[in-house]
């Protein structure tokens, strides 16, 4: 498996700045990998991989698709989950605090929204860095009072005897739903024997995950129309303001100045003539660079337009049919969480396959280098087999270099029936 490294940001500007670049390129990779998704059947490949290639087309696109409405999704599930806290008998301070509590942070969050727009488009994360990092840090306040809701109904919903089945209830969808979130995280991480990650961090990036979607998401659509990749640290625009070209050794600039007197009266003739006839300039006409910029912007336009309108109807919509204060038959919500828990449970399956084609991989490696001892001891000939790592390095994110040579027999016997990449591709 390939693995890459980046730099991380260590400040707001710089983290907008890069995810902007990420964000957009994989969005527009994916689109386009989704149109000519069909171009796979005039590969190579054998049937069954294109089967289980189609299989991934699919996880795409529901991917892709819930990346393009996050932004109305997640206004809707705080709407939903946090107004839910409005419900007097849901209501965990009393005094009618969680309605004003709700009203407060909606008005908040549909606020910060529309300055997310307003500070995408033309402002740099350099010149605006306090005002984008002042919205992140609210949208954790929102995200945190959301989560704190969740729980709070899963408690309720735990101490009332009615409601504690498994079913079609509000109950079993907020279980499920927390489970597959936060449950299959912590198992993977476990199966991979890398779950500090859980304990260290994993508060904080819950905490940002609206401003992955509100300003991150935000901010990459509205400068689609900058494709340039850009260096960290770089992010002065330097305008070229041309050189002077020396023609000796001592650096000396050499200018042609008129020295004859007939070229100093032609000049002063032409300029009385311009002065007398008033001789029209021409304007100037467009160049090719600001053309090819025009359209870039005009395709910025557009996306922004279609994407806002999509997710607000979206969130208007859905809003006017079922009330902030009763989640017990939202059917929005349940499929919102279902939708959530089956992605990740998705996930977890490619990423265990993955896991398990390693281990598979290291036995059959461990059982070749036990044949050429043998065979080495007995005098049969052959040789110790040079290979990678063995199952710790299988969890860590790397696979031995014999599964891609073309003499290995294990890798001719797995490729028959899947890639083995399939589990690396399915687990992202």
């Amino acid at each position: 498996a390939a693995t890459g490294e980046t730099d991380v940001p260590d400040a707001v500007p710089e983290f907008i700045s890069q995810r902007r670049r990420w964000l957009n390129g994989a969005f527009f990779a994916a689109v386009y990998s989704l149109l000519h998704f069909r171009q796979i059947w005039s590969t190579d490949h054998t049937i069954a991989r294109k089967i289980l290639l189609h299989i991934e087309f699919v996880y795409q696109f529901v991917s892709l698709l819930f990346t393009f409405f996050s932004l109305g999704n997640f206004y809707l599930t705080f709407y939903f989950v946090a107004g839910s806290l409005a419900d007097p008998k849901l209501d965990p301070f009393g005094h009618h605090l969680g309605q004003y509590i709700f009203y407060l942070l909606k008005y908040c969050c549909v606020l910060l929204i529309m300055m997310q727009f307003v500070l995408s488009m033309g402002n740099r994360p350099q010149g605006a860095k306090k005002m984008f990092f002042a919205s992140m840090v609210t949208f954790g306040v929102i995200m945190a009072y959301t989560t704190f809701a969740a729980l709070w109904i899963v408690v309720k919903q735990l101490t009332n005897k009615e409601d504690l089945k498994l079913g079609n209830n509000l109950f079993t969808n907020m279980i499920v739903s927390c489970l597959s979130t936060f449950g299959l995280y912590f198992l993977m991480s476990f199966l991979y024997l890398d779950p500090w990650h859980m304990f260290t961090s994993s508060a904080q990036y819950f905490a940002l995950l609206p401003s992955y979607i509100c300003t991150l998401q935000v901010y990459a659509f509205c400068n689609a129309h900058d494709v340039t990749w850009g260096t960290k640290g770089d992010n002065v625009i330097n305008k070229d303001l041309g050189a002077a070209k020396s023609s000796t050794k001592t650096g000396t600039v050499e200018l042609e100045m008129p020295s004859e007197q007939l070229d100093i009266d032609s000049g002063y003739d032409e300029a009385l003539r311009n002065l007398r006839d008033r001789v029209e300039v021409p304007a100037p006409g467009t160049g090719e660079a600001q053309q090819q910029e025009d359209y870039y912007r005009a395709v910025r336009t557009y996306v922004v337009i279609v994407w806002v309108a999509c997710n607000a109807v979206l969130a208007m919509v859905i809003s006017e049919v079922y009330s902030g204060t009763h989640v017990r038959d939202n059917f929005y919500l349940k499929f919102i969480l279902w939708s959530v828990a089956g992605v990740a449970l998705f996930r977890a399956v490619g990423s265990g396959t993955f896991m398990v084609i390693g281990v598979v991989h290291s036995v059959a490696e461990g059982k070749l280098k036990y044949e050429n001892r043998e065979k080495k001891g007995t005098g049969l000939g052959g040789g110790v087999r040079k290979t990678g790592g063995g199952w710790g390095s299988k969890v860590g994110g790397g696979l031995p270099g014999w599964i891609s040579s073309s003499g290995s027999w294990v890798s001719s016997k797995v490729s028959t029936w899947t890639p083995s990449s399939i589990g690396s591709t399915l687990g992202r």
